[in-house]
């Protein structure tokens, strides 16, 4: 297995951790092991594993044109003022269907229902001044309701619009997540079309 070239732009978030979860004894630097991520406890044998954080993301695709899909202007670290699809971590215990279709109300306010799944995923990114490894789950999905009239905005969203996927693979510069371009093209293969 290949390792992923780490990025240099925030320190990674398992070198701040200094003591094992489980007994409290101060990790020595011969505790981590580099190759499978994980810190091996000498005093109480815990492997404590630096696994990627779970995340959900939808494809919201407009019912009128198949080709656009709904994408926010991000109001919040990572991003500002970038744009990228509603989606999040995902809760403890939770489906990641379901933690796609909770990310969508409380990112955009809008009810949706969850369909195939489109894509999955890893990246990295600086989260809270932290490099995370983030495994994506992508679903499309469709409204419950009728397209709103106007957007509101969110805590999460500055703006919300639906855009053609070929303009947003045209520009990937104004991209949030650049690492979510898989996504988008298994939404333009699918044609966005509902199931």
């Amino acid at each position: 297995m290949k390792l992923m070239k780490q990025p240099e732009r925030a320190r990674p978030r398992y070198r701040e951790i200094g003591y094992c979860p489980r007994c409290g004894v101060k990790y020595r630097p011969t505790d981590f092991r580099e190759q499978d991520f994980v810190f091996d406890c000498a005093a109480c044998t815990f492997d404590f594993y630096q696994n990627p954080l779970p995340s959900s993301v939808v494809a919201i695709a407009h019912p009128e044109q198949p080709d656009w899909m709904l994408m926010l202007c991000r109001r919040t670290p990572p991003g500002i003022g970038q744009w990228c699809v509603p989606g999040g971590f995902m809760r403890y215990g939770e489906d990641a269907a379901a933690a796609a279709a909770r990310e969508a109300h409380e990112e955009v306010g809008l009810r949706v229902e969850i369909g195939p799944l489109l894509n999955v995923s890893t990246m990295h990114y600086c989260y809270r001044g932290r490099e995370v490894f983030v495994l994506e789950v992508g679903y499309l999905a469709r409204l419950s309701d009728p397209v709103p009239e106007r957007f509101n905005i969110t805590a999460e969203a500055s703006e919300m619009r639906f855009q053609s996927v070929d303009k947003i693979l045209a520009d990937p510069d104004h991209l949030a997540f650049p690492g979510q371009i898989p996504l988008y093209r298994a939404f333009r293969e699918r044609g966005g079309r509902p199931w």
